[in-house]
């Protein structure tokens, strides 16, 4: 579904639930999560988690949200970190919470302690799809895309290929040399925007792979202009490092009102 459509039936569906309740600390943390994502105002969404935990303080789903939704995407590892775990402790059995902790190291850029949190999540929950994706991103940064390919494939077995799962395994593919493998992949993620929404920032993360940066810039606006949710992490997605130095890439930081991390 396109950012757009399913930001603003979120939207409406969290005014909904707060116009029968306005202290449903639920609601508030879904509506703070689409002024993260979708519009990228990241004082009031900041503000809206922070009250939707003083309605709810024993809601572990509000603190994952706002530990990866608003403090991740700025850089704020260390405030990122305390607010997951205080949502462990709340769901110490949740799989997603848990390997959040991997993903706030990955952004963190503490590759080897992150990868270690996916081994130990991909160990306890094989079947878990998230984990391999994830623990695929470490490995390729960690430059050992061989690896990375690896763990992406069984990724996708899990997830049924998907689109997210494709673009990171192509990503690997090219920095593994294996450009034609990579081009294939891009041309499938090409085939399925032509038939609904796929975000463009997937594709340019293969091309940034393939050394072919404009046309990954090309791609990073288009999602912009979409307002693509997986834009969030743009700034601190190692993916992207190699355009890091780039003017466009800068202005596109500013207009999501991100800092360079």
């Amino acid at each position: 579904q396109a950012p757009r459509e399913a930001s603003e039936a979120a939207r409406a569906a969290a005014q909904d639930a707060l116009a029968i309740d306005p202290q449903l600390g639920e609601a508030v943390a879904a509506r703070a999560s689409v002024q993260a994502i979708y519009d990228w105002k990241w004082l009031d969404a900041e503000r809206g988690f922070q009250h939707a935990l003083s309605l709810a303080p024993s809601y572990a789903t509000a603190r994952q949200w706002y530990a990866l939704n608003v403090l991740t995407p700025q850089g704020r590892f260390e405030e990122a970190t305390e607010e997951l775990e205080k949502a462990s402790e709340l769901d110490p059995a949740s799989s997603s919470i848990a390997v959040g902790r991997g993903i706030i190291a990955f952004y963190a850029r503490d590759l080897h302690k992150a990868a270690g949190s996916f081994e130990v999540v991909v160990r306890g929950h094989p079947s878990f799809a998230l984990g391999h994706y994830f623990l695929g991103q470490c490995r390729t940064a960690l430059g050992e895309p061989a690896k990375g390919i690896e763990a992406f494939e069984a990724a996708a077995r899990l997830a049924d290929d998907s689109s997210e799962t494709l673009a990171a395994l192509g990503n690997a593919m090219a920095l593994d040399g294996r450009h034609a493998d990579a081009t294939d992949v891009l041309r499938r993620l090409d085939e399925r925007s032509s038939r609904g929404y796929v975000s463009p920032a997937l594709q340019a993360q293969v091309l940034v792979g393939l050394g072919r940066h404009d046309e990954a810039l090309d791609r990073l606006e288009h999602a912009a202009e979409l307002r693509a949710a997986d834009l969030i992490w743009l700034g601190v997605r190692p993916a992207y490092d190699p355009l890091r130095g780039e003017l466009r890439f800068q202005h596109l930081l500013s207009l999501l009102g991100l800092a360079a991390t």
